[in-house]
């Protein structure tokens, strides 16, 4: 006899650009079609990301939520769990899987109402300091069969924070595409760059917690031994303004280039000779794992989910958040070494083809979905008998 295929449907709040999403679009492709009878919704109206999950055959449900303020939050929350109630109804779903703090808690109230069989809410990263969103995590997380964490870190603060039951949530890292990385690098001329200068360059939001101040103060340390090494700042947000004037102020606009958001990344990131990060916070970062899969050796800080990946002394170096001598020796010391730095880069990619693959990632959360159907269908003959 024929298996039903599974309803699954999968909730993210935006497809801007960012971690989750980039892993998302990625990972939604692999899924069993089999198995599997994928349904996506975003929360919000189309994004950057929109057209990537096109081009690779994946529709989404676009709710258009716009972020309000104060009590048009609320009103913007009932409609969209209207939307989805009609979306789960409709599409008759046994798994609902969500993405992100607002996702999460719009899905487990929505797939309650709806009668969904499985609720899954993914945690992401450091979501949930502030006291409202933590009451709110706690309060609807009975809703939910199993959470996943990114990061082992991630899965031991969600437990501390919103107590949440030991049992009941599970690490699944992060993953990336391995022939994605088969990619020529982007011409050196693109960013007036001569052959032969040394590259050191940071993707991702242009924002506080990323730490890129620091970053700039290590370039500073960095030019006065290696003046001809520049520095490539890859992306776009609203610490952009701030930090180039930083840049101007700390003399360093012969040394640093700031390319805007490209959508290349991985071609830019193989123009790399060193790929630096200064955050504060990451639950498992997706660009580290691109930097990696590219073979290029990391320095970053050894916070949260990052020495989960990093391997201090044999893929790249740690530091301290908020370090930037201590960023900038490391840097000097991959700059002073070019078999360093190629030992390092193979090592870096070693690791995650042995590690930390999409098609792992997408075989671990298949494996989990099966396990709590099983589960569901032996409590439902249970309550019946």
């Amino acid at each position: 006899m024929r298996l039903r295929r599974i309803n699954l449907l999968q909730v993210v709040p935006g497809l801007t650009v960012g971690g989750t999403e980039k892993m998302f679009v990625q990972f939604l492709p692999l899924f069993n079609k089999a198995r599997y009878n994928l349904s996506v919704c975003c929360l919000k109206g189309r994004g950057v990301l929109s057209n990537e999950l096109k081009e690779r055959g994946i529709k989404v449900e676009y709710l258009n939520m716009p972020r309000g303020p104060g009590f048009l939050i609320l009103l913007d929350s009932f409609r969209a769990i209207i939307k989805l109630f009609y979306l789960m109804k409709k599409r008759k779903i046994d798994i609902v899987h969500s993405y992100l703090f607002r996702a999460n808690i719009l899905c487990r109230i929505t797939a309650k109402l709806a009668g969904v069989p499985v609720v899954i809410s993914s945690m992401q990263g450091i979501e949930v300091t502030r006291m409202c969103p933590l009451l709110l995590e706690k309060v609807t997380s009975p809703l939910v069969d199993k959470f996943t964490a990114v990061s082992d870190a991630i899965r031991i603060y969600i437990i501390q924070k919103a107590r949440i039951d030991p049992e009941k949530i599970v690490t699944i890292h992060n993953g990336i595409g391995l022939i994605e990385a088969n990619v020529a690098p982007i011409e050196r001329k693109e960013f007036g760059l001569r052959p032969g200068v040394p590259i050191v360059g940071v993707v991702g939001r242009l924002a506080k917690e990323k730490g890129h101040e620091y970053l700039l103060n290590a370039v500073r340390i960095v030019i006065r031994e290696y003046p001809q090494a520049h520095f490539l700042v890859v992306g776009d947000g609203a610490q952009r303004k701030e930090l180039v004037n930083l840049a101007f102020d700390l003399g360093l606009k012969d040394h640093i280039t700031f390319t805007g958001y490209r959508r290349d990344v991985l071609r830019v990131l193989a123009l790399f000779d060193i790929f630096a990060l200064a955050t504060f916070w990451e639950g498992l970062s997706m660009v580290i794992l691109e930097a990696m899969v590219m073979a290029k050796p990391v320095v970053t800080t050894n916070v949260v989910g990052n020495p989960e990946v990093v391997v201090d002394g044999v893929t790249g170096f740690l530091v301290a958040p908020r370090d930037a001598e201590g960023l900038a020796e490391r840097i000097l010391t991959l700059l002073r070494d070019e078999n360093l730095r190629k030992r390092m880069g193979s090592a870096g990619r070693r690791r995650i083809e042995e590690k930390f693959t999409i098609e792992r990632m997408v075989s671990e959360t298949e494996k989990l979905y099966g396990e709590l159907l099983v589960k569901k269908r032996g409590e439902k003959r249970g309550n019946k008998s």
